[in-house]
């Protein structure tokens, strides 16, 4: 969303002196529109962070932001020589792996761990929350945006969802 797109948005809700939601008034939508362009602004950092690191083989749903595994750069480097960076161009690393570059173990330990138990330790270990809270700051454009269009329309025919893949 351009900055122009944002500046639009924030003049619609600042002249709005109420936001219906529906048949009621509702404090919490008058709120939300305010704050549009911080919402999109977080979900667009947020989006960014999701590079996600790529792991060879089974993951059941396990993923991991780029960014964290940079911080586990001198184990990457004991455990196989390269860094994070050639390691993710190579494939990545299988979830066992992955377990012993931030456990901070060696490959001994590496070949006696199951996946179960790694992986197991690995979502304990490392924030799952990024694609969760990136879907909850969509919800909210969503419906801040939905309310606008109902308060400038008195409706809500023809809204189009600025993230229609989580709905309104």
């Amino acid at each position: 969303m351009t900055k122009d797109e944002l500046a639009a948005i924030r003049e619609r809700c600042e002249k709005a002196t109420t936001i219906h939601f529906g048949h009621a008034r509702d404090e919490m939508q008058w709120i939300l529109c305010q704050d549009i362009p911080a919402l999109l602004a977080e979900v667009e950092r947020l989006s960014k962070l999701t590079r996600w690191y790529p792991i060879q083989g089974e993951t059941h749903g396990f993923r991991v932001p780029f960014d964290v595994m940079l911080a586990f750069e001198k184990q990457a480097d004991r455990n196989h020589g390269q860094s994070i960076s050639h390691l993710a161009k190579r494939g990545g690393l299988c979830i066992r792996e992955l377990w012993g570059v931030v456990k901070g173990v060696g490959y001994r330990e590496v070949t006696q761990v199951s996946f179960d138990h790694a992986l197991k330790e690995l979502r304990e270990m490392l924030p799952q929350e990024t694609e969760a809270e990136i879907e909850r700051l969509k919800r909210e454009v969503n419906l801040a945006l939905h309310a606008v269009h109902f308060n400038e329309h008195g409706h809500t025919d023809g809204f189009e969802p600025r993230y229609p893949e989580v709905g309104k």
